[in-house]
């Protein structure tokens, strides 16, 4: 597993929804927002890529 953080521009209208997305899947084992920095560090088995298609199909804007 590896960990990768993702800036949230619009973090209060996305934030909620990418856990969401992430806690359901397999092979994430945890997310967790973090208001004060607007960041979203995701322990997954996919690659940062793969994480950030993931979100991105889900409409979130992710850097």
């Amino acid at each position: 597993m590896s960990a990768y953080t993702f800036q949230l521009p619009h973090f209060s209208a996305d934030a909620d929804q990418a856990e969401r997305a992430l806690r359901g899947m397999d092979s994430t084992s945890a997310v967790n927002a973090d208001k004060s920095s607007q960041t979203l560090t995701v322990n997954s088995s996919l690659s940062y890529g793969e994480v950030l298609d993931v979100l991105r199909q889900q409409g979130i804007s992710a850097q």
